[in-house]
């Protein structure tokens, strides 16, 4: 996912999510490592039970040249997408369920599943149901229901329980 102040209730609803599921969610720029970040996300991908891919498509205004909107896709989020799918790894995507990053999407991952979400969804209420459809459910109810569904429960108690 995109590292910033953006995505801070993005990372808080999908830790949610991960946490209820029974596992330990380890995201690169929450770790302890020397070296080069990508051989982290490289050995992070390799131990990994599955890997959460957000696709989002945010603009940024360019205002050292003129307030222009630029780029707005980050292209390691498809390279390490790619890598844990050749590794064979579950990939869970997600998106902003807007115009522009859903256009945005490229091909070869929009073919398949991706939850998307809504700002307002991402609220970090308790997580009701792991299985059973809920009614207005919020990011973090999908993520944890796609979960269950499509890797199974895992085995970690987090150090709150």
């Amino acid at each position: 996912m995109w590292f910033g102040p953006q995505t801070a209730r993005f990372r808080e609803a999908a830790i949610q999510a991960v946490t209820a599921c029974g596992y330990k969610p380890v995201i690169v720029d929450d770790t302890e490592f020397n070296g080069f970040i990508m051989d982290e996300v490289i050995t992070l991908i390799r131990h990994a039970r599955f890997l959460i891919a957000d696709l989002t498509c945010i603009p940024e205004k360019d205002i050292k040249t003129k307030p222009r909107v630029t780029g707005g896709v980050r292209g390691g989020v498809y390279w390490e997408a790619g890598m844990a799918y050749g590794m064979g790894k579950t990939v869970i995507q997600t998106c902003i369920d807007t115009e522009e990053s859903n256009r945005r999407i490229h091909f070869d991952l929009n073919q398949y599943r991706t939850i998307f979400w809504k700002e307002d969804e991402l609220i970090t209420d308790s997580i009701i149901d792991l299985i059973n459809p809920v009614k207005n459910p919020s990011f973090a109810q999908k993520l944890a229901q796609h979960i269950m569904v499509t890797v199974g429960k895992g085995s970690y108690a987090s150090p709150s329980e």
